[in-house]
């Protein structure tokens, strides 16, 4: 009953002693822990592209000497953390105060970013090796921050602004005496609150109380368990793991796997275990450590894996444990450490392959094959499917965005291919992710070049608003000016681009409206209102026409203009997104008014006899595909201009006639198959007098032949729009003393007119449509 006491009363006075947010503070922005899982869940991730340059933000010389680094930066609110090195003994980490883009900013280009220096740390020399040179990195969570160098883990307690409210902790992590390289190649894990023990040096009675511990491994094959927070006056025994604890021959053996926290596991007691892997390059004895960091007792997983585990486990939702190996192959086990199941399609024992893995909720990734391929497995079938993406060089951990129902998969590589953004892909379908068709989806970003360096993905928060800045961050050893960097890649404005061709037409006459979104491939829709301000409104769907440039068009006629001045027409042009974001731009053309009377389009006839292949021709009105069209346009005789006495037309001729016809084009629909699709095109007329001709075959159907015999799949509208100049003779009359006489004058004008007619599409010219092949009910096309 004493010893309850006792530690009740050391629990309230901590609870009042530490910051108020110890228990609070975030991990990483969303979810994110960078160190072992790169995956962030954000719903209101979608319709995301970024700019094809990054931002840089170089790191000041600490010491005046050129920083270095092999870490992912650590990102929590708009505080970003980066562990570099001076290739002299020193280590530093830098905190960089994130914000929004502003106008400033220049894809491509530096920007100043507050960059306040956290903690040095003399690291030395060790084993021939420089000790800073590791690649562990900065771990946030419940109110501290813990990272190890060097052989030692430092800790401390910080605010919500990332100060630090605490003194600077440290411990040294004591491995196997025989090796003698201490540098720290993995990240700490930071775990729950744990309820911790000591003796208090007062009574000598057992005390307990809750703190989170770190947990991390260097090269010299030792592991430590740190209580984050100790009580004054209490002594307690810090829990450490060494790789000859569980195997005398693994004297060598390293541990540069960041532990991962399991809350499933029960095989050492507690509430949970921290999970990592052994590097056993010396002994062979590849395995898995499962440990209670309370207590230090550990179990031993061992017999099933290829190679040394150098990189970190990842836990499932289902508490399953994955963890990759040195070659590629990747193991599952249930939260106990028992063998489940193991993938070794992407190993490759010529190649290392070291690099951790990230799970999405339903999907296991990874990369394999020497870093050329991402892999993807469902978590429900891993062992049995699996999707590979192929053809890259340099790729390592992937870093994952998930709205709770698409993923988008960031990548680091090399020089070959940058930062490989992928578009968003179906969690429970990822086969959709990797055909070459879809391939010009991905975006190729900037370069990444330090060894084992990932991304930290749809980090950051603006600090005046509070928004979310998806920032997409990197270090580079050769950024700006060749000088190491974090690399800042920033979602690129959605907008749009309209234009409207020719800018000035005369009535009748076809305007081109095009909408060109920017970033590409985000676009669901483009919509134009055209507008001269009065009751003429015309509203356009654009149909997609290329993908990059990715532009959307339309084509409309030039609407009659009897004003007798320019109609000047606005355009709006809408797109939008998938999520329903949307960019607008306008433009604007002119309509020149009709030259001179009479009022109201000249009228002419629009004949198009469809001939098939046997010299024989369809009905009036009507096509198959695959005929040849006749077109004929026949102008009626122009009026002379009204008013005038005895006015004569002499002569009227077509200056200029096409036929605006919908036309076929291959092209992809949106999964990027081949499809043909629709467009439009004039094709001139040759001019005789008041009549214009021309030949063309129907080809335009938007689905390929055959199309059902005799049945009217489409019905279209063909216009001939055409211009006319008259020549005309009147009379004048003259006064004279002597009476009244007539003078005959000349004069001409150019009008205009557009003549149509409808066709409808009732087959093809170039099938054979049979009811009874293969299964009942099911038509097949043959030729």
């Amino acid at each position: 009953m004493h010893k309850k006491r006792v530690s009740l009363i050391l629990l309230i006075c901590i609870m009042l002693l530490l910051p108020a947010n110890v228990f609070g503070a975030d991990n990483y922005t969303h979810n994110a822990n960078i160190s072992r899982n790169n995956t962030v869940v954000d719903p209101g991730y979608s319709d995301l592209k970024y700019n094809n340059n990054p931002y840089y933000v170089q790191i000041p010389q600490w010491n005046g000497n050129r920083q270095y680094s092999n870490t992912t930066p650590a990102v929590v609110g708009s505080k970003l953390y980066q562990f570099t090195y001076d290739q002299k003994g020193k280590g530093y980490l830098t905190r960089v105060d994130l914000k929004k883009p502003d106008a400033s900013w220049k894809p491509g280009n530096g920007v100043s970013l507050n960059a306040t220096l956290v903690a040095t740390f003399d690291v030395g020399i060790s084993g021939g090796r420089d000790m800073a040179a590791g690649i562990s990195g900065p771990t946030i969570k419940d109110g501290y921050l813990a990272i190890a160098v060097g052989e030692y883990l430092y800790w401390w307690a910080i605010d919500d602004e990332g100060n630090r409210t605490s003194s600077v902790f440290n411990k040294p992590i004591k491995g196997n005496p025989e090796n003698k390289i201490h540098l720290i190649a993995s990240s700490p894990l930071v775990t729950p609150p744990l309820t911790a023990s000591g003796t208090s040096i007062f009574t000598f009675e057992t005390v307990t109380w809750q703190t989170p511990f770190a947990v991390v491994g260097s090269w010299s094959g030792g592991v430590i368990s740190q209580p984050l927070y100790t009580p004054d006056g209490v002594a307690l025994t810090i829990p450490q793991y060494k790789t000859t604890d569980d195997a005398s021959r693994a004297t060598n053996d390293i541990v540069t796997s960041s532990p991962a926290w399991n809350t499933g596991t029960t095989a050492v007691g507690g509430t949970g275990a921290a999970v990592f892997g052994v590097a056993a390059y010396s002994s062979g004895d590849n395995r898995l450590i499962i440990m209670n960091p309370t207590t230090g007792a550990v179990k031993t997983v061992r017999g099933f894996f290829e190679g040394p585990i150098d990189s970190s486990p990842v836990i499932a939702p289902n508490k399953h444990i994955f963890v990759p190996d040195h070659w590629g192959g990747i193991y599952r086990m249930n939260a106990n450490g028992v063998f489940e199941a193991k993938d070794l399609s992407a190993m490759d024992k010529t190649r290392s392959n070291i690099s951790n893995i990230a799970i999405d909720g339903q999907n296991v990734i990874w990369i394999g094959n020497g870093h050329t391929t991402i892999n993807v497995a469902p978590l429900n079938q891993f062992g049995s499917a699996r999707i590979r993406a192929s053809r890259f060089s340099g790729l390592y951990s992937p870093a994952v965005v998930s709205n709770g129902s698409t993923s988008t998969i960031f990548l680091a590589s090399d020089t070959t291919n940058g930062l490989l953004v992928t578009n968003p892909i179906t969690a429970t379908n990822p086969s959709a992710t990797f055909g070459d068709e879809f391939k010009p989806y991905w975006q190729t970003l900037g370069s990444v070049s330090a060894t084992y360096t990932s991304v930290a993905a749809d980090v950051g928060v603006d600090p005046m608003d509070g928004t979310d800045l998806h920032f997409v961050c990197a270090w580079t050893n050769y950024g700006l000016s060749s000088q190491g960097c974090v690399e800042i890649w920033a979602p690129a404005e959605y907008t749009v681009k309209a234009t409207a061709a020719p800018a000035i037409v005369n009535s009748g006459e076809q305007v081109i409206i095009k909408g060109q979104p920017s970033p590409e491939s985000l676009t669901a829709s483009v919509k134009a209102h055209i507008t001269d301000g009065g009751e003429n409104t015309i509203n356009l769907d654009l149909s997609q026409w290329s993908r990059s440039p990715e532009t959307w068009q339309g084509v409309i006629n030039a609407p009659n203009n009897y004003t007798g001045a320019d109609a000047v027409y606005t355009v709006t042009i809408t797109a939008t997104q998938p999520s329903g974001k949307a960019a607008t731009a306008t433009t604007q053309f002119t309509v020149n008014p009709i030259p001179l009377p009479p009022p109201g389009d000249l009228s002419g006839t629009l004949r198009i006899e469809a001939w098939r292949r046997n010299n024989t021709m369809y009905p009036l009105g009507t096509a198959k595909y695959g005929n040849e069209l006749a077109v004929t346009l026949t102008v009626d005789p122009p009026p002379p201009p009204q008013g005038l006495f005895n006015a004569q037309v002499t002569n009227a001729y077509i200056t200029k006639a096409w036929v605006h016809t919908p036309r076929g084009e291959i092209g992809w629909d949106a999964s990027g198959k081949v499809e043909i699709q629709r467009r439009e095109e004039d094709i001139n007329l040759a001019i005789n007098g008041l009549v214009g001709t021309t030949k063309y075959t129907v080809d335009w159907a938007g689905y390929p032949p055959p199309i059902p015999d005799n049945t009217v799949m489409e019905t279209n509208r063909i216009y001939a729009p055409f211009a006319v100049h008259v020549d005309y003779i009147y009379q004048v009359p003259r006064y004279t003393p002597f009476g009244v006489y007539y003078i005959w004058q000349s004069g001409s004008y150019e009008a205009s007119g557009n003549a149509g007619t409808t066709l409808d599409i009732t087959g093809t010219d170039l099938y054979i449509y049979n009811v009874k092949i293969h299964d009942p009910g099911t038509p097949v096309w043959q030729p």
